[in-house]
């Protein structure tokens, strides 16, 4: 407990760190990025201990879960050295596959006379997550694996829809305000990750799964508002939701109200000087209130998407250059 306790005090830690270097990155500061990529890091090793936690019986399972999982910090440490592409393949399959498949059909296997068992829900949000923030360092640093450790992240929408099909056979006859909130703070976090993968992927409906699941996010306070207001015991209802879940509504309430504002030209944009100048002065000519302004919006979201586009190109061209 002291162990799982220390983990979430650091991550609590690290994403204030995480703020701190958005807000370096906003004032175009090189460095801010960097601080983001190495919070998020450390983020994913923690979210990853959680779920090591989890694993209660048989040491060798925590070994294994150690030792696969290790294969993909060393898959970024090693992304760009020059080692044949079967080694790229094989750690990155077993970092993947090892402990979101393997492991716990193995523990399965040998549980199944067990009373007390491993929570499973618990272990694959805090695992999910922990790729989901390993695949934004991967991003953020460009190293070749990044969209498929993101796009895996999208999994943590499986334990979400196991818990929220629980409550419902559960309290079919009676959804008291407490469950229909913990329904919506569940749908609210899987949506919202799920909006933010395919907004990064530059899939169609993207920017749908935002606006949905930030309207959910509404829904959600709307109604504790109206707990509150019924004199519920809200705060014994917070304490009654797992705390991975707690801090990911936090993080993706304020990081989904930010998107909003930004694309509605009220918050400012994440600058970098890496950008081209002529970016930049496209987002300074640009509001949504002249129909010169519109133009230009939309002048620079082209602009700024194909940008992103040749530089993944690129980077594809490097590394088949540097694996022929």
């Amino acid at each position: 407990m002291k162990t799982e306790n220390a983990f979430k005090n650091l991550i609590i830690l690290l994403l204030c760190l995480c703020i701190l270097g958005f807000f370096a990155n906003w004032a175009q500061n090189d460095y801010g990025l960097k601080l983001v990529g190495i919070s998020l890091l450390l983020i994913s090793f923690c979210f990853a201990g959680i779920a090591f936690l989890f694993i209660r019986h048989k040491p060798i399972y925590r070994e294994s879960f150690l030792i696969l999982y290790s294969l993909l910090i060393l898959l970024a440490l090693f992304n760009k050295a020059n080692l044949p592409e079967g080694v790229f393949v094989f750690a990155a399959l077993a970092g993947l596959f090892g402990p979101t498949l393997f492991i716990p059909l193995w523990i399965t296997i040998t549980e199944r006379k067990l009373s007390n068992k491993t929570p499973f829900i618990e272990y694959y949000f805090a695992l999910f997550l922990s790729l989901f923030c390993l695949g934004n360092f991967y991003k953020i640093h460009h190293l070749a694996g990044a969209a498929h450790l993101t796009v895996i992240g999208v999994f943590i929408i499986i334990p979400v829809i196991v818990c929220i099909v629980r409550m419902m056979r559960s309290e079919i006859k009676q959804f008291p305000y407490s469950t229909l909130a913990i329904l919506l703070l569940h749908l609210f976090v899987s949506l919202n990750i799920l909006g933010y993968i395919f907004l990064t992927q530059h899939w169609p409906g993207g920017k749908l799964f935002a606006y949905i699941s930030f309207s959910i996010n509404i829904i959600l306070l709307s109604c504790l508002l109206f707990m509150k207001f019924k004199k519920l015991a809200i705060t014994a209802w917070w304490k009654s939701v797992s705390w991975s879940i707690r801090i990911s509504f936090i993080c993706l309430s304020i990081t989904s109200l930010h998107y909003i504002l930004l694309k509605n030209k009220i918050a400012p944009g994440i600058y970098s000087s890496s950008y081209p100048p002529a970016l930049y002065q496209l987002w300074e000519k640009s509001n949504q209130i002249t129909k010169q302004g519109i133009e230009n919006d939309k002048k620079a979201d082209v602009y700024y998407e194909n940008y992103l586009n040749f530089l993944n190109n690129l980077e594809a061209a490097q590394q088949q250059n540097n694996h022929p």
